[in-house]
């Protein structure tokens, strides 16, 4: 009998097989792959890329799809307030639109975002922790200033900068934010990311250059066209506008009010800040002469509502989706932002225009990790040479 001539060993890891009536212990390799226990499908996570979000594998592809589709959505939004930002804020700004005062511009557009933070909060029941420490209020004081002046800064660039330079040029916030970042909040940066930085810096410039060339075509012929005097604006713009979101994002992270709680601290002190300098300032004039609302037209509060809700809405919108839905609008939108202004307001747009807007497209996606840097393709056999720059 094959029973008592088994090894002990054998018959502790033997399954049990049926043959006819007798039971038989018979030793089966140890080498046979044992069949995978079944598991469900509730317990099977994989990491979704986007956002960080976990979701079942096995999971209906309708929620999928219809993922997909409100990205559309979302994507379509972000261009068309990009876009519309621009060309509404130069052409309200431009000579044949009727002057209106730009910090009574910013007043009102701050109030707006106030009101929305407002309705929020007390929705949600935050307001009385909003207000609670007056040490964190007082900390909202400074981005305040600093967006307060900032956009101010972008409505003077507007008065003199042609939509597509004013929309390229606005994309130095970039680079003015990963600075401030590295240096106030000790975040790293790949080189990659320097390397698109530096590009982004280089097709303003190349953008800029392009329309000095075409101020000076206008000049000859008796047009009044001028860069510098937008250019300098929009740079510190954009530096403020780097300084005061680092700022902000840090005293977000060090305090326990909600996003909206420091959105109506900002609103008020604006408010606040930007009246003071309505009193003292020039455009004070223009108030008493023409009023409060002097030179408001219908392009004009669309011009103060894109920047005070649509702001909001962006926010809103690139938390339902990414960063990449992000980056990709930026870039559509600035290629669009120029055919609109060429077919709007003849804006000339030349081969030195368009090699700018490029590289800055370029700059954006490489940054966000849309696309690699490829002029090390060639060397992706050497990675310990090409590595550096991904």
């Amino acid at each position: 009998c094959m029973h008592s001539q088994t090894p002990a060993r054998l018959v502790r890891s033997s399954a049990m097989v049926k043959i006819g009536r007798p039971t038989v212990q018979t030793a089966l390799p140890l080498s046979v792959p044992l069949p995978p226990l079944p598991v469900s499908p509730k317990r099977e996570f994989q990491e979704v890329t986007t956002g960080g979000l976990y979701l079942p594998v096995g999971a209906s592809t309708s929620s999928s799809s219809t993922s997909s589709s409100s990205k559309w959505w979302i994507l379509a939004f972000l261009v068309v307030q990009n876009c519309a930002v621009i060309l509404l804020m130069r052409y309200s700004r431009s000579a044949s639109e009727s002057r209106w005062s730009a910090q009574t511009g910013v007043i009102v557009q701050e109030s707006m975002k106030g009101v929305v933070s407002l309705v929020v909060l007390l929705r949600q029941g935050g307001l009385e922790a909003s207000f609670e420490d007056s040490s964190e209020v007082l900390k909202t004081g400074v981005p305040a200033l600093l967006y307060l002046v900032q956009n101010n800064m972008q409505y003077l660039a507007a008065s003199y900068l042609d939509a597509p330079t004013l929309a390229v040029a606005s994309q130095l916030k970039v680079l003015t934010t990963a600075i401030f970042s590295v240096t106030m909040l000790g975040k790293s940066l790949r080189r990659a990311q320097w390397i698109a930085l530096s590009l982004l810096g280089a097709g303003v410039a190349v953008v800029s250059v392009s329309q000095m060339d075409v101020a000076e075509q206008s000049k000859s012929t008796g047009e009044s066209a001028a860069v510098w005097p937008g250019i300098l604006p929009i740079v510190v713009a954009c530096t403020l506008s780097g300084l005061a979101s680092v700022y902000f994002e840090k005293t977000l992270k060090t305090s326990q009010v909600s996003m909206w709680g420091r959105n109506l601290q900002l609103a008020l002190f604006s408010v606040a800040i930007g009246a003071a300098g309505l009193l003292t300032g020039n455009d004070w004039n223009h108030v008493e002469e023409h009023g409060f609302f002097g030179g408001y037209t219908t392009v004009v509060w669309m011009t103060i509502s894109v920047n005070a809700l649509g702001g909001l809405l962006v926010a809103k919108a690139i938390k339902e989706a990414d960063s990449i839905v992000k980056n990709f609008s930026t870039s559509i939108a600035l290629v669009l932002t120029a055919v609109l202004s060429s077919i709007m307001f003849d804006t000339p747009i030349g081969p030195l225009f368009g090699l700018g807007v490029g590289m800055v497209v370029y700059a954006v996606l490489l940054y966000g990790g849309m696309v690699n840097a490829t002029f090390c393709d060639p060397l992706q056999r050497a990675p310990a040479v090409c590595s550096w720059a991904r």
